[in-house]
């Protein structure tokens, strides 16, 4: 059986991310603080909760001031360098970027398509990839579907289609067993 999903990109790219509400630009965001918004911004980017950040220190108040924070996301590293702007936010730049099509995107995505697909009214009781995708055509790996009786199916996803300007995503699902 094939499904079609389309998903758009995660809005997160290497040029960072944006928090608001992070400091008027008068007073230096302390670490605790700093910590939180890197794990949140991390969170909302990739659907799940990543394990908390660790910064090095506070933020400082002034334009430009920088601090460098790291955290550990579906066994990789990641370095997130805050800078406070003009306007006071701290935006966060994330090396190496965060994927595209975070694994728990796709997993929602096949969970909603086999309901809609075999529509037998109730969802999987979990989807599981292994990876994130990165936002290339042709990428392909293969997601696990426990189904409410206990039953597993391999879900073969690959991603077929990328519209340039608007973000969207066309995935392929099959469920060869």
């Amino acid at each position: 059986m094939n499904l079609r999903t389309v998903v758009p990109a995660v809005a997160l790219t290497a040029v960072g991310l944006l928090v608001a509400g992070c400091g008027n630009g008068a007073m230096p965001i302390d670490q605790d603080e700093l910590q939180a918004a890197v794990t949140l911004s991390v969170q909302n980017a990739v659907g799940e909760l990543p394990p908390e950040a660790s910064c090095e220190g506070d933020l400082g108040a002034d334009e430009g001031d920088t601090q460098t924070c790291s955290l550990t996301w579906r066994g990789q590293d990641y370095a997130v360098v805050a800078t406070r702007g003009a306007d006071g936010e701290a935006a966060f730049k994330v090396d190496p970027p965060l994927p595209a099509y975070p694994a728990p995107v796709i997993e929602a995505n096949i969970a909603s398509d086999y309901v809609s697909q075999h529509q037998k009214g109730a969802a999987p009781t979990r989807v599981y990839c292994p990876e994130s995708m990165g936002g290339e055509v042709g990428e392909k790996q293969t997601c696990l579907v426990t189904l409410d009786d206990g039953s597993d199916l391999d879900a073969m996803v690959k991603l077929t289609s990328v519209d340039p300007e608007t973000g969207y995503t066309t995935f392929n699902v099959t469920y060869p067993n």
